[in-house]
């Protein structure tokens, strides 16, 4: 049977909301608060109801308390950049189909951020939506930002007990031998405006962090659509939580620095009421129109869909060279990948965070890509030479991390496009039909040299599928 795209609604992804959508919360099949384990997941099913919805104004939301760590004297720091907390998110039907299978999400979304967030963002919107304080996340509307301006430097890091409102962050991540790098504070720097790295807060009290995230966070899935969409059935959508060891760290010393002493969390952190909630469509009329095409002729519309794979760089190798078949069983067509190498020795990430940091160029210092054994640069760029940056500039300009150099070695992640457009404004083009065809197999390939470290090494293929929605209900992504 085959389903056309209708032609009375708008298909592609729109900025703004209409009013008669309503929010709807839907809880989670957790009925009770729930500890973070140190190191394995822990996941939560939300069941979306078989309504018409549009994804992209929706969000999760939930309550992270974190137990007093230790005595006065030492240090409790919580990871702020990213979402660190989250390990997977997937959204699929009745019968197993996967819309949305976002993998590796606290690297995934380390990686991608800042690339797609504009810095209007990052110095318009103070609010975190992660804030230590759930009554000033809410006061001003939860925020829905990842980034908090630093553009006032201080000189220590703040001391949350003597000035709890004092957020400036005046820490980045600083380099060490061992290549852990690690967040520090920033002596004698000028002042700077880049995202929030972490917060230090009282070890001997307990903070919530109020946490809502919208689904247009979940970068290029069909959760950031903002069209109306029925499905025919309901949906599930899983959240997977990482284990606590990601969060954030302990510290014997009053600095907050990461030394020796080190160590993961001291208790687990409590997730408590996860819950989301759901933009509905109310207009009688809109609704009876989306229910009508799709339960006559189906429906079918362009969606995008991350691909993620994961390799390890042995410690003593100075190269990697790493390849990716790309055919029609992944989607359409090829829009964009995003290569980004962490610390090898996930057992740090409490003191090194989810670390794609190469202010030392260690991590790559020149690499090259290929499409179909096609060079994609037309030299090879070195990273002592500032190259690397310069050659994905103008791709990134106008976004958090093409601010600067600092801003982009901090956050490190190698970017090809064979889409139009600046990263900025992709998620607006997601659904537009873009991006290299695969309708002939391709393969992507990446030759990178690198201090002897050792890394983990992350690729993210973003492919526009088609998902078809078919009268009798059933869901295919193509």
């Amino acid at each position: 049977m085959s389903v056309q795209l209708s032609k009375e609604l708008n298909h592609t992804t729109t900025t703004s909301l209409h009013g008669s959508l309503r929010l709807s919360r839907v809880n989670s099949n957790r009925v009770q608060d729930f500890p973070l384990l140190q190191s394995s997941t822990q996941e939560v099913l939300f069941e979306l109801p078989n309504r018409v919805m549009s994804m992209g104004s929706s969000s999760l939301c939930f309550d992270m308390e974190v137990p007093a760590q230790g005595a006065v004297g030492s240090s409790a720091v919580l990871h702020k950049l990213g979402l660190n907390m989250i390990e997977s998110v997937a959204l699929y039907s009745q019968g197993g189909t996967f819309l949305a299978d976002l993998r590796n999400f606290s690297e995934y979304h380390r990686a991608v951020a800042l690339a797609l967030t504009s810095h209007e963002k990052l110095t318009t919107n103070e609010a975190s939506r992660g804030d230590v304080d759930p009554a000033t996340a809410r006061e001003v509307d939860q925020g829905f930002n990842v980034f908090k301006s630093s553009s006032v430097q201080s000189t220590s890091i703040n001391d949350p007990v003597a000035d709890p409102t004092d957020d400036r962050t005046g820490v980045r991540l600083s380099v060490t031998n061992s290549d852990q790098a690690q967040h520090a504070i920033v002596s004698g720097d000028a002042p700077v405006i880049e995202p929030q790295y972490i917060q230090a807060i009282d070890p001997t009290q307990p903070r919530t962090m109020s946490m809502c995230i919208p689904f247009t966070e979940f970068y290029h899935s069909i959760l950031g659509d903002h069209k109306d969409i029925y499905f025919g059935q309901n949906l599930q959508l899983r959240i997977r939580f990482n284990g606590y060891r990601a969060c954030g760290y302990t510290t014997a010393n009053a600095n907050a620095t990461p030394d020796a002493t080190s160590a993961v969390l001291t208790n687990a952190p409590i997730i408590k009421n996860p819950r989301v909630y759901l933009a509905l469509e109310t207009d009688d009329n809109v609704v009876a129109q989306v229910v009508a095409k799709t339960s006559t002729s189906g429906n079918m519309f362009t969606v995008p869909f991350v691909w993620a794979y994961q390799t390890s760089t042995p410690q003593g190798s100075n190269q990697t060279n790493t390849s990716q078949k790309l055919n029609r069983s992944m989607g359409a067509r090829l829009l964009n990948v995003y290569s980004a190498q962490y610390n090898a020795d996930e057992s740090q990430k409490y003191s090194t965070d989810i670390d794609n940091s190469d202010a030392n160029f260690r991590k790559v210092t020149e690499y090259q890509t290929f499409i179909d054994s096609k060079q994609l640069q037309e030299f090879i760029p070195r990273a002592s030479d500032n190259e690397i940056y310069m050659i994905h500039r103008p791709l990134l300009d106008g976004s958090v991390l093409g601010l600067s150099s600092n801003v982009y070695n901090y956050n490190n992640v190698i970017i090809d496009s064979f889409r139009s457009g600046k990263t900025k404004d992709w998620l607006s083009t997601d659904n537009n039909v873009d991006g290299l065809s695969l309708d002939v197999e391709r393969v992507w390939a990446m030759q990178r040299k690198h201090g002897t470290q050792g890394s983990r090494n992350y690729s993210f293929y973003v492919t526009q599928r088609e998902c078809q929605i078919l009268p009798t209900g059933q869901i295919v992504m193509v």
